[in-house]
């Protein structure tokens, strides 16, 4: 075969390629069902556990000048909801 990336057809004009991967599919459909389930379990693990951080400025030093700006309309905020 010149070109391994074309799809072969037979008289039917059917695909042989995906003809043979779904075949060994159904025939190791179980130990794929298990090795699905092995990968699911650390996946699991790791969606429960992960703390997610919406502050994005709790990142950044409390020296830099964005975060002093951010310090002032919060302070000015602040006033103007509890007069």
């Amino acid at each position: 075969m010149k070109y391994p990336c074309v799809v072969q057809k037979n008289k039917k004009g059917e695909v042989i390629r995906m003809k043979k991967f779904g075949q060994k599919v159904v025939k190791y459909r179980v130990l794929i069902f298990v090795i699905s389930l092995l990968l699911l379990i650390p996946s699991a693990f790791g969606f429960i556990t992960t703390r997610i951080n919406y502050d994005i400025l709790s990142y950044l030093p409390q020296d830099m000048e964005t975060m002093k700006g951010q310090d002032i309309l919060l302070e000015r905020t602040w006033r103007k909801l509890n007069m």
